[in-house]
């Protein structure tokens, strides 16, 4: 009998552990994760998005491949519920129409009297046009490793289409649907992993993303004090040491073929990651001579703009969920001019791992 009730106070204690360690870093996010990069990708309207690293902002292809056309297929036959942006459980109605377009176009016969003749096509969805995904999502940390668990609410594959007119190239998207995700269902066979890692970035102010020029779609809730706070401590953290910090400039080894070479920067080179700015001045004492002089400024939280992710991905083949796990994080900083309105542009201060540095093979 003692077992009978030791174990519901073993098994209470531990979740309440658990609950105890995590805190709230956002309360809600809507954010567009790029599943295709450059080298299928617009380069006129997409440069934010280039990086010569084919996992960022990207799926190897035969994973993405099979992600656009199982989910396509799935949703088509019916199989698993889908919703509109307001929640509504669509028909199969609505779902043809979402993935057949109609268009009425008139033509001549090539035969006398040569009568015009109105018809009607139908063209089917591509998946190759889903070039995004896009995530409704709560974020919590961890208080004493500071890793980040995403709990997905739902996510959405978004149709894109590139247009180009006097003012340049322009960009639509369109979420076709919405898939419902349940962030406690057992991580069980149904799932696979969709990418081992990939990497993209994640802008926590609406304004620098338009300040960049970025297409980085984003809605956020207000929640500026929990995340800086989550910033604040781990720059404290990594500062005084307590927990190891690496170079983001260096990061694509963590995930390339030298992940042997990574090593945790020391206090005195967390410093020297603060951007140092040289000028000249004159002297007004004889013998006027110039002066060379460096600045060397830290980012002030205000500064921080957006953090970069690497992730892995599961996805479940029957129910199409998404789970993620954040192995690493990197808190990135804006950088401006002297004059402190010209942004020159966003910077990794420094980047967290969570697991092992692997190799891509």
């Amino acid at each position: 009998m003692k077992i009978f009730f030791v174990l519901p106070l073993i098994i209470s204690l531990s979740l309440k552990t658990v609950l105890a360690q995590n805190e709230v870093l956002v309360k809600n996010i809507v954010y567009d994760v790029p599943i295709i990069n450059e080298d299928d990708f617009n380069a006129d309207s997409s440069m934010f998005y280039y990086d010569p690293c084919w996992w960022f902002n990207n799926l190897e292809i035969s994973k993405r491949s099979f992600l656009q056309n199982y989910i396509l297929n799935k949703v088509e036959k019916g199989i698993v519920p889908v919703y509109n942006e307001a929640g509504k459980l669509l028909s199969d109605d609505d779902i043809y129409n979402i993935l057949n377009r109609r268009e009425e176009k008139a033509f001549e016969s090539n035969q006398p009297p040569y009568d015009r003749y109105d018809t009607t096509i139908t063209y089917k969805f591509d998946s190759k046009n889903i070039h995004y995904l896009r995530f409704n999502e709560s974020w919590y940390y961890d208080k004493k490793t500071f890793n980040i668990k995403k709990v997905i609410m739902s996510f959405a594959p978004v149709f894109s289409e590139h247009f180009k007119d006097t003012s340049g190239m322009y960009e639509i998207r369109k979420p076709l649907f919405w898939i419902r995700c349940n962030d406690s269902s057992a991580v069980n066979g149904d799932y696979i992993t969709l990418p081992d890692f990939i990497k993209y970035p994640c802008f926590l102010r609406k304004s620098y993303a338009k300040e960049m020029k970025s297409n980085n779609f984003v809605t956020i809730s207000d929640d500026s004090l929990l995340w800086q706070k989550y910033i604040t401590s781990i720059i404290d953290s990594a500062v005084k040491g307590s927990i190891k910090a690496y170079d983001a400039w260096q990061f694509d080894d963590y995930y390339d073929y030298s992940s042997d070479s990574l090593h945790p920067l020391l206090p005195y080179e967390l410093y020297n990651l603060t951007y140092k700015e040289y000028y000249t001045k004159k002297i007004d004492k004889p013998p006027y001579e110039l002066d060379d002089s460096i600045i060397t400024k830290g980012p002030s939280i205000n500064d921080y703009a957006k953090l970069t992710f690497g992730e892995k991905w599961l996805f479940n083949k029957k129910t199409l969920e998404i789970k993620k796990f954040v192995l690493t994080v990197s808190p990135c900083f804006a950088k401006r001019e002297r004059d402190e309105k010209t942004l020159i542009g966003l910077r990794g201060y420094f980047s967290l791992i969570f697991v092992k540095p692997f190799r891509c093979y």
